[in-house]
This record gives C-alpha cells, sequence and structure tokens, in this order.
C-alpha cells in the first residue's frame, strides 16, 4: 500500500509518470492512503473533440430550424425541469451575463467559445468598443457568428487551449469565458486557458468568467433533479452521469494566488426573477488585472476559509486507461518496484457525444 511508502518514494514516482508521453499531469493526493492521480493526455484531445461533435450539431439544427425562437436561445435545456429555456428566462439571464460584462468597460474583447453569439451581439450595440475578437471550435457556429457584418469583429475557429489571436490594439482589456468552462475536461486545463487569457490582457484589464457550476451546490441539484424525475436520490448515480466540469467560488478566489498578474477577484450569484438552473445553481467571476474592481461592480463578502481544493471531479471508468496503466506497470517492473496506487481521470466520451445536443 502507498501508506507505508516515503515521500521521498512518491514524489519520486510523482515526476516519474509525469515525464511518460502519455500523461498529461500527475501529482500526490496526500492522506492515510496516498495516491497518485494521474490525468492522460488523451483525455484534452477526447473531451474537447467529443463536446466540438455534440455543439456542431446542436448549432447546425439552430440554424435550420428554430421553431419560431430567437435562434440564440434555441438548445438551452434546464437541468432541473428537462425543457427547454424559454425565450424570456435566456434573455433575463443574457441581459444580467451582458451587464456585469459592461461594467468593465470593455473596449476590446476577446470571447472564447462564442456559441450563437448572444453576448456578442448586444456587446456590439456599445458605442465604445473598438474591436470583438470571437473564436468557437464548432463550424456551424462559426457561421453564424460571421453573419455579424461589423467592421470592429474578427471570427476565428478555435479550440480554447489553441493559440489564441491577439488584439491588434496590442492587448485587450476584457477576455470572456461565458458558459464554457463545464466543458473543459480537467482543472489543469482550465488554469492553463486562464494562463493564455492574463497573458493577453492588458494590466488594468479583467477576465470575465461566466456562468459557472458551483461545486458546493451540486448535491443539492442532483436532489432537485431526483425530485423532479420522482426517482430515490442517488449521489453517486449522479455523479457517475455528470460529464460537466464544476467550481467552486472559493476556488476562483484562490486563482488571485495562482497568478501573480491577478490582483483582485470577485465571485458573486446569478441574479434574475426566475428560478432554473442557471440563476440557483451557477455564479460570475472577475478576474482583476493590476486593478481593483470598479466601484459599481458586483461583490460577495470573502469566504470563510484561505484557500480551496482544486475541484472534484467524478472519477469514471478507466476503461481506455489500461494500455497507460500496463506501461506504467512495466516502467514499475524495469525500476524494480511496485506500482503506488493511481486513479486515472477520464470521462466516458462515447458517452458524451451519444447524449442529446443541449447547452444549458
Amino acid at each position: 500500500m502507498t501508506s507505508v511508502w516515503s515521500a521521498e518514494r512518491l514524489d519520486a514516482w510523482v515526476r516519474l509518470i509525469e515525464g511518460h508521453p502519455e500523461v498529461l499531469s500527475a501529482r500526490l493526493l496526500p492522506g492515510p492512503e496516498p495516491r497518485i492521480d494521474v490525468v492522460p493526455r488523451s483525455l484534452v484531445t477526447e473531451t474537447v473533440e467529443g463536446w466540438q461533435y455534440v455543439f456542431d450539431d446542436l448549432y447546425e439544427s439552430v440554424a435550420e430550424a428554430s421553431g419560431g425562437r430567437d435562434p440564440r436561445y434555441a438548445g438551452w435545456i434546464d437541468g432541473l425541469t428537462g425543457q427547454a429555456v424559454p425565450d424570456a428566462e435566456m434573455k433575463e439571464w443574457a441581459d444580467a451575463v451582458v451587464g456585469r460584462i459592461r461594467a468593465l468597460r470593455p473596449r476590446r474583447i476577446l470571447e472564447i467559445g462564442a456559441g450563437t453569439g448572444m453576448v456578442m451581439s448586444r456587446l456590439l450595440t456599445d458605442a465604445g468598443l473598438e474591436e470583438y475578437v470571437a473564436t468557437d471550435f464548432a463550424p456551424s457556429s462559426l457561421a453564424m457568428l460571421r453573419a455579424t457584418r461589423d467592421a470592429r469583429v474578427r471570427v476565428l475557429q478555435a479550440a480554447a487551449h489553441d493559440e489564441l489571436p491577439a488584439s491588434e490594439g496590442g492587448a485587450y482589456d476584457t477576455v470572456v469565458l461565458n458558459s464554457v468552462i463545464q466543458y473543459f475536461p480537467s482543472i489543469d486545463y482550465l488554469e492553463d486557458v486562464i494562463a493564455s487569457a492574463v497573458a493577453l490582457t492588458a494590466e488594468g484589464g479583467h477576465v470575465f468568467l461566466g456562468d459557472l457550476r458551483d461545486t458546493t451546490l451540486l448535491e443539492t441539484y442532483y436532489c432537485q433533479c431526483a425530485a423532479r424525475s420522482g426517482t430515490d436520490f442517488d449521489l453517486e448515480f449522479h455523479q457517475r452521469r455528470d460529464y460537466e466540469l464544476s467550481v467552486s467560488p472559493d476556488y476562483v478566489r484562490s486563482l488571485g494566488r495562482r497568478f501573480e498578474a491577478v490582483t483582485a477577484v470577485e465571485a458573486a450569484s446569478k441574479q434574475g426573477r426566475f428560478r432554473n438552473e442557471m440563476t440557483l445553481f451557477r455564479f460570475d467571476a472577475v478576474l482583476h488585472l493590476g486593478c481593483q474592481p470598479p466601484d459599481d461592480h458586483f461583490r460577495l463578502p470573502s469566504p470563510s476559509g484561505t484557500d480551496s481544493p482544486a475541484p472534484k471531479q467524478a472519477p469514471l471508468p478507466p476503461g481506455r486507461a489500461w494500455s497507460l496503466l500496463d506501461s506504467l506497470t512495466a516502467l514499475a517492473g524495469s525500476t524494480g518496484g511496485d506500482l503506488p496506487d493511481i486513479r486515472f481521470r477520464q470521462r466516458p466520451i462515447g458517452d458524451i457525444e451519444g447524449k442529446e445536443a443541449e447547452h444549458g
């Protein structure tokens, strides 16, 4: 068992596993039975490609037939009811998001994962806006975004982890990731994307993280979903079927200690007259770079804790990890020792691709 291993031996194994070409990252999880948490490199490619398939199919369907709805709102499902989010609720949600972005007084914006252009179309009405760069990885989304005829707009195909375009004005003052982080494959991926966003943002600028799933509210959310379907509540069942990333407000605030350029972090719950999954179980956050929040911006009291662990990600069946495990086992044999306890983090991409196309 790893509990009898010395810290030096376990650290050595972490470094050895990190050097494996099929491993994205490895870290030691301390405790009575310490183990090594391993993220396979294939996780990023498979998860991103899986969601690309889902959203390309979704946006193509939206473009073809929106059923009389505003095509920007089609495809959004309220997890609490299992039904499409009505246009009035979507309009309120989008207006609230844009209101929080406008409070940052943006002039040069990069939006990562712009989708149907719900945020972009509203912000383009601002006379002070000089540049708007919208990226997405779904071809059908790009077609919708490119239908916008505005000289301030550039639309580029890119996944969040791709090299992102620089501002033609030198640097952006605002980078927006709204309702996309839940589709990221891991917390390491998220922090890599944030690092890229921070690097592209001028001092005095901001990174807006919108519609974040709140880890601290997931159990309540699962319970309400079970009540809606009339089934007995089974936490493990819901965790196994949850393919999306969640974070806590405390974790987001800890980004101010993880990134030197971040001088202030705000996190606030969603607001709205309507009670749905988005207003009850999600929140927005802003990373301020080399500045403090505007006086009229949203605020929440500081959390009681001083730090937060990495967000929980449900361990799923490691079917595709066996070849990597075999490789590491062989590596252990070649060093004349046993393999430490290892947990592989994966998401069932085949199940994601089979999932009904929905956004919400």
